[in-house]
């Protein structure tokens, strides 16, 4: 039998190479029982011959029942790591997620249970509805977080004790705090903090968050322009404004304010205030302070600041007082004295002042020389063209000559001429000796009265601003003599300010 069985298999396999027979031969019979085989052509992919109903039918082609053994059959193809599913009658393979047996299939899967999980992204939307415990930090959006190490998180329904924590943004929008849990709060407009929002008029506010809304809404209601607002005793009201523009605010024993039609009539063309007058528009200048400015040497005047009128003093300087030649014995001689210089006095604006003015101090008389010659007469002082002072004019250097004339007037508001120079003497010696001339007193004094000499002399000087000089003396032919030269000019300007 077994002989029988190799020479069938022979003979089938050399006429399926021969002839292109199928290529499948299944054996009829089973055990000791194989009496013969029957042939079917090739199967399609993934199939094997089968038996249908049992080793004693027909053959065909279907699905291997091969076994497989979890742990120990072998599996070719497919990748490490993924599990197999019935895909559509053939093995198939999925991807899966998590490690050490833990898998998730599902899209959108349940979880219950404790669920620990190293580092892990989550995409999407996670819902926990029970408790979740976080035992490291996080990420939100790529941001670190980190859970305090107890106590649940600010931002739940219940009440928190917060201690060193900052709370940025609108973080508590209602709700309480009490007074014995809040710091100092910081009411700065800007920086640390501030305040935002309104207050409202329960809390002690202006119901606003800007300084004209507060203003506005603090006042009493208006009803038109020009509205006053007044205290009647007991609150803030208005008194509606007067739009007629003819009458004036009146005020009764009450202190109740009301407009009342002013009484009178006419039209005012002009105010003078001070040195100001006021035709159209303009303001009435307040003196405030009042400063002096002094000249005893040329130069410039500069008004102070905030200048509204000055008056300036013009002291032209005097005559000097003749020489005089010396004289015969027996005789005693003496020359004219200087007159002394003008003054002038202008009370002027700021703006006729203008900018500056030059300052002129004119040169005193010069004494007349020791050969019977007259005195120097002196040039002018004066401030621009608004204020002038003459100068005095020198005395004769005759025995017995006459004095100087003062200075001539001047210009200003007030132009007084200067004094005359004394003339001098001419006469015998005797025991009371000679009469000297006498120079001109000027504004302030400083003149001198003639008066005896008893030897030759030359002329003083003029003692103060604007005196003239004095006449030189010859005594009994013991010398000739040369005058006195004059006092000096001078320039005050005292200016009146606002400031």
């Amino acid at each position: 039998m077994k002989k029988t069985l190799a020479l069938a298999f022979t003979l089938w396999a050399s006429c399926a190479a021969a002839q292109d027979i199928p290529n499948h031969a299944m054996a009829v019979g089973a055990g000791p029982g194989v009496v013969g085989f029957k042939f079917i052509g090739p199967c399609a992919s993934g199939q094997v011959p089968v038996w249908l109903t049992g080793p004693t039918a027909d053959p065909t082609c279907g699905a291997s029942a091969v076994g497989f053994t979890i742990g120990t059959s072998t599996i070719t193809g497919g990748v490490s790591g993924r599990v197999l599913f019935d895909n559509a009658g053939i093995a198939g393979e999925y991807p899966i997620t998590g490690t050490a047996g833990n898998a998730v299939l599902s899209v959108g899967p349940t979880f219950t249970g404790t669920i620990l999980a190293a580092a892990q992204t989550w995409s999407g939307t996670a819902t926990y509805n029970g408790l979740a415990n976080f035992t490291s930090t996080f990420q939100i959006s790529g941001t670190t977080q980190t859970f305090p190490a107890s106590g649940l998180l600010v931002g739940t329904t219940d009440s928190q004790t917060i201690t060193n924590k900052s709370i940025a943004g609108s973080e508590i929008n209602s709700g309480t705090i009490a007074g014995t849990q809040l710091a100092q709060i910081n009411l700065a407009a800007s920086g640390n903090g501030g305040v935002g929002g309104t207050l409202p008029y329960a809390n002690g506010g202006c119901n606003a968050t800007t300084q004209a809304g507060c203003t506005n809404n603090i006042f009493p209601t208006p009803t038109r322009a020009g509205d006053v607002a007044y205290w009647n005793g007991a609150g803030w009201v208005t008194l509606a404004g007067n739009n007629s523009g003819t009458q004036v605010l009146s005020e009764n024993s009450t202190g109740t304010p009301n407009w009342i039609t002013a009484s009178g009539s006419g039209t005012v063309t002009s105010i003078t205030c001070g040195a100001t007058v006021i035709t159209t528009t303009g303001t009435c200048p307040t003196i405030a302070v009042v400063k002096i400015q002094k000249f005893t040497a040329s130069g410039t005047y500069t008004p102070s600041t905030g200048i509204v009128y000055a008056t300036i003093e013009c002291v032209g300087p005097g005559g000097g007082g003749g020489g005089i030649a010396n004289g015969s014995a027996g005789t005693g001689s003496s020359a004219g004295g200087g007159g002394s210089g003008g003054i002038s006095r202008i009370t002027v604006s700021a703006a006729t002042i203008g900018a500056s003015k030059t300052v002129t101090i004119g040169t005193v008389g010069a004494g007349g020389a020791n050969t019977g010659t007259a005195g120097g007469t002196a040039t002018d002082t004066s401030v621009g063209t608004l204020c002038v002072g003459k100068g005095g004019v020198g005395g004769s250097g005759a025995a017995s000559g006459a004095g100087g004339a003062g200075g001539a007037a001047g210009t200003g508001d007030l132009t007084p001429v200067g004094n005359d120079g004394a003339p001098g003497a001419n006469q015998g010696i005797t025991t009371i000796g000679v009469t000297s001339s006498g120079r001109a007193h000027g504004p302030w004094g400083g003149g001198l009265n003639s008066y005896t000499r008893v030897s030759s002399a030359a002329g003083s000087a003029g003692g103060n601003y604007g005196a003239g000089g004095e006449g030189g003396v010859t005594w009994n032919g013991s010398g000739a003599a040369t005058g006195g030269a004059g006092g000096a000019g001078i320039v005050f300007i005292t200016e009146y300010t606002n400031q």
